[in-house]
């Protein structure tokens, strides 16, 4: 949508200005682009250029036959859980041998274990995972100078939306990328941090300024979407949190209806008021799709 979006105003520049538009710009997720740079540079990295991709799915039936290969039980340590903590180990930027010396716990030490028989798997099939994509392409970028510069005079401008929400090798392929010229803008807010539980890391937003000296902050403070009433209430839960950037949001959208609270006695309760109150407001002629239960 967002590449959509782009082309579409870029098409709105007289034919004079569109002459210097060459090509459109590169829009993508950080996933897709390390799909892209690892297949055009995957001799660098010793890959086949059409390597396979696991999905989760993939990724938690390798992890089940790699416990079993490490002697272990798939029903004492559930995969699910075990790919999930090699995930976040790889998505802070570490190794299997990394993590097993950093190991503080007999799990930690299975997961240690495990991870060695999982990219033993991995490289038979000639397969990556969906952080091998971020991190083998944050190695691409370390280890090999020469392509590291090339991919900095190709990539001259870079924006990252949603920063809040990048981890730790997400930011390091963006500090290697944007290189000395620091021509990089991001768009985040630390308040909608939701992600932290799989990896996003705040401080990724918090220390951007002395990451990349010479910043120019603007903060975007009014919201066009909530009333007034809801807004205040935000902004009376937010302030309470100690890392953030200090900011008062504001519209000037009408005050709208008060919030309601509702403790129910039980999750039966709870249905049973959320299904009459959705009663009630389509009695009253409002659309059902209009509707929602977080």
């Amino acid at each position: 949508e967002m590449r959509e979006r782009v082309g579409t105003l870029l098409s709105e520049h007289p034919p004079s200005a569109r002459a210097a538009i060459d090509s459109l710009p590169v829009v993508t997720t950080f996933h897709a682009l390390g799909v892209r740079l690892l297949r055009e540079f995957h001799e660098a990295m010793n890959l086949r250029r059409q390597f396979v991709i696991y999905d989760r799915s993939d990724s938690q039936k390798a992890v089940k036959a790699a416990i079993e290969k490490a002697s272990y039980d798939p029903k004492e340590f559930e995969p699910r859980k075990i790919l999930s903590m090699i995930s976040r180990a790889k998505g802070d930027a570490m190794t299997p041998l990394e993590y097993k010396d950093a190991a503080n716990s007999y799990l930690e030490q299975v997961v240690g274990e495990v991870w060695d028989y999982y990219e033993e798997k991995l490289a038979s099939e000639h397969a990556l995972d969906f952080d091998d994509l971020l991190a083998k392409t944050l190695r691409l970028l370390k280890n090999n100078q020469t392509i590291r510069e090339q991919l900095q005079q190709r990539y001259k401008y870079i924006h990252v939306d949603e920063y809040q929400d990048t981890n730790r090798v997400q930011f390091s392929i963006v500090e290697l990328l944007t290189g000395e010229e620091n021509n990089v803008c991001v768009v985040g807010d630390i308040d909608q941090n939701i992600y932290s539980w799989r990896g996003a890391d705040i401080k990724n937003v918090l220390q951007f300024e002395r990451h990349f000296p010479n910043t120019e902050t603007v903060l975007l403070e009014e919201n066009y979407r909530s009333t007034k009433t809801i807004i205040a209430a935000s902004n009376d839960v937010i302030k309470k949190n100690q890392n953030r950037v200090d900011k008062t949001v504001f519209t000037n959208n009408q005050d709208g209806e008060r919030i309601k609270l509702y403790a129910a006695m039980s999750g039966g309760h709870e249905a049973s008021y959320i299904a009459g109150e959705a009663k009630k407001l389509i009695a009253e002629g409002a659309a059902p799709s209009n509707i929602a239960v977080l």
